[in-house]
């Protein structure tokens, strides 16, 4: 069964942009692997319930994998976070 919803649309959305971030991220050298390994669980999530999900309970996934996109996203936030502060005690030693 295909699932054809708004909401999902929006997740798989947001899934491409943390994908953006988390790339980003590792082109600047970050060890981005857990992030990864959180990113492609919720995909294959998503997969999942597409491939076997019915209409009546596609609310609760819809809640479950924004809930699992809210953890990643505080995740990314967080690396962004500790590379900020990382690049801010380097320049303050080099000086």
């Amino acid at each position: 069964m295909e699932i054809k919803n708004s909401g999902l649309n929006e997740i798989l959305e947001t899934l491409s942009q943390f994908k953006s971030s988390i790339k980003k991220l590792e082109d600047q050298g970050v060890d981005v692997s857990a992030l990864k390994n959180e990113l492609n669980r919720i995909s294959l999530k998503i997969d999942h319930y597409r491939n076997e999900c019915s209409e009546e309970i596609l609310p609760k996934i819809r809640k479950e994998i924004s809930t699992d996109c809210l953890f990643l996203r505080k995740k990314i936030i967080d690396s962004l976070k500790t590379q900020i502060e990382d690049i801010i005690q380097n320049e303050i030693h080099k000086s």
